[in-house]
């Protein structure tokens, strides 16, 4: 009696591809006037900097504003070139809102939580 051996093909392991797109985050103003920035992934060797960067902060090794300008250099790319400075001066509404959105941001697409 000859045996049967059915051969059962496994299946192709295709690689998932990350797609990272641009975010829009809008901080509502008392008189409804909405600002408006655009948050850009930096790549993935700039965030593995910027996240040492927050863990420094969290430690009290490094000064926060040392993350913030980062993150207006790296993660707030629209309006461009923007600073803590400029931040000020215009009288915007809600910094310590948009720091706290930039790093969530950063968290999501590096740490994916």
């Amino acid at each position: 009696m000859t045996e049967k051996k059915e051969t059962v093909k496994k299946a192709e392991i295709v690689p998932l591809k990350v797609e990272r797109e641009n975010e829009t985050y809008t901080i509502e103003d008392k008189n409804g006037f909405k600002w408006e920035y655009q948050f850009q992934f930096p790549g993935l060797r700039q965030a593995a900097r910027i996240n040492e960067l927050a863990r420094a902060v969290r430690r009290g090794d490094a000064l926060a504003d040392d993350l913030y300008d980062v993150f207006f250099k790296q993660i707030i790319v629209e309006p461009y070139e923007f600073s803590i400075e400029q931040f000020e001066e215009e009288g915007r509404p809600g910094f310590a809102e948009l720091m706290a959105a930039a790093d969530r941001f950063l968290a999501k697409e590096f740490l994916g939580v």
